[in-house]
């Protein structure tokens, strides 16, 4: 993000102002938080020692 900045200035303001995942997907959060969406965990069924209920 820094180097961005210094790079493009008032223009990568503006882009982030304009556009309002631009950070998120600059910095990989938006491709995260889609591949954490897509992992399911199937928790019923199991105890905390990972044995069956």
């Amino acid at each position: 993000v820094v180097s961005e900045f210094k790079n493009r200035g008032m223009d990568f303001v503006l882009e982030a102002i304009n556009h309002p995942t631009y950070l998120e997907d600059l910095t990989g959060l938006t491709e995260l938080i889609k591949s954490a969406s897509s992992f399911q965990l199937d928790w019923e069924g199991e105890d905390v020692s990972g044995t069956e209920n």
